[in-house]
């Protein structure tokens, strides 16, 4: 999202599908001006975007449509266009900098990939997360270098607990999904 200085986001409550694309600006430099559902209903605040709606569900009422348009109109004209071309003496726009240091700093760190990743690995009730190796069985028939792994996980716990994950594994190498720089040779 390289670029974008500002997304704007304007879905029906509750249809916003993820909200993933507005957190793609952040680590740019991008700025959200969002409907208060998905992600941005818990990221917002006044210091860090702009927001539009109530956070309640208004169905198809054409008044609110219209309401929230008019809203939309507002915070461009009157606060987020002339914050972006308001300049300083060196042409710097101060208060839009200072928006986009807050917004990095404030939600990068709590909306990003790597720290929903870390929520998705963290073991049951706060425990170490189960790690279990698989094998590597027979060749597919028919794939070339393809093979089956397989793995036993124990059935104290509901299948609905675990989540599979396939992590590369290379003798001598500890975590190599975190250094990109790895080049695998035969």
């Amino acid at each position: 999202m390289q670029g974008v200085d500002v997304w704007i986001n304007t879905p029906r409550r509750p249809w916003e599908a993820s909200g993933t694309s507005g957190m793609t600006v952040l680590v740019n430099g991008g700025l959200n001006l969002s409907e208060l559902d998905g992600w941005w209903a818990e990221a917002y605040t006044p210091e860090v975007g702009w927001a539009l709606g109530d956070g309640q569900e208004h169905g198809d009422d054409p008044s609110w449509d219209a309401a929230e348009a008019e809203a939309l109109y507002n915070l461009l004209e009157g606060e987020l266009i002339p914050e972006f071309y308001r300049r300083d003496r060196n042409g710097i726009p101060t208060a839009w900098v200072a928006r986009i240091r807050e917004s990095m700093a404030r939600l990068t760190p709590r909306f990003s990939a790597n720290r929903s990743v870390r929520e998705y690995a963290d073991g049951v009730n706060g425990g170490s997360p189960v790690r279990l190796e698989m094998t590597r069985g027979q060749p597919l028939a028919g794939a070339a270098g393809g093979w089956l792994y397989s793995a036993r996980v124990p059935a104290i716990r509901p299948a609905s607990d675990y989540t599979a994950r396939v992590i590369p594994q290379h003798s001598g190498v500890a975590v190599p999904l975190e250094d990109a720089r790895i080049s695998w040779q035969r």
